[in-house]
């Protein structure tokens, strides 16, 4: 990377995508708009949920 990401702020009038991704020790997801993440997300698998 070149650059910092920087997180927009969201349009409600405009459309949202969802990317996610997952493995066998956790997820993650991305929010984004315009080419724009807006939020992340990401969580490790505990024992109980794997």
């Amino acid at each position: 990377m070149t650059e910092a990401p920087v997180l927009a702020l969201p349009n409600f009038n405009e459309d949202f995508i969802i990317e996610t991704d997952a493995s066998g020790i956790g997820m993650g997801a991305v929010l984004i708009q315009q080419h724009h993440p807006i939020c992340y997300f990401s969580q490790a698998f505990c024992p109980k949920m794997l």
